[in-house]
């Protein structure tokens, strides 16, 4: 189905799920603003538990709040975790 969706070339409104303490979300945030091309990017976070039994629940209920607005967004990205590396 992903194969289906037009994305744009550069996607620059970004639906972030993840927990506002992860590393991960900090590093993301942090090449985005830091992009040698000076492109803007506009984020939203919405924030959810990565770890743990309430782990499920928290990311489909932040998907959840994202669809309602999913025409606010290009893509959504999910971040758990250490540090971001780009290949």
């Amino acid at each position: 189905m992903n194969k289906e969706l037009d994305i744009p070339v550069i996607p620059q409104r970004i639906a972030i799920v993840s927990s506002r303490n992860a590393a991960g979300y900090s590093d993301f945030i942090n090449h985005l603003s830091g992009n040698s091309f000076r492109y803007a990017f506009y984020t939203t976070l919405f924030d959810a538990v990565m770890q743990g039994n309430e782990t499920e629940q928290s990311v489909i209920s932040a998907l959840d709040r994202i669809a309602v607005n999913s025409h606010l967004f290009d893509l959504v990205v999910i971040i758990r975790g250490g540090v971001l590396r780009l290949i």
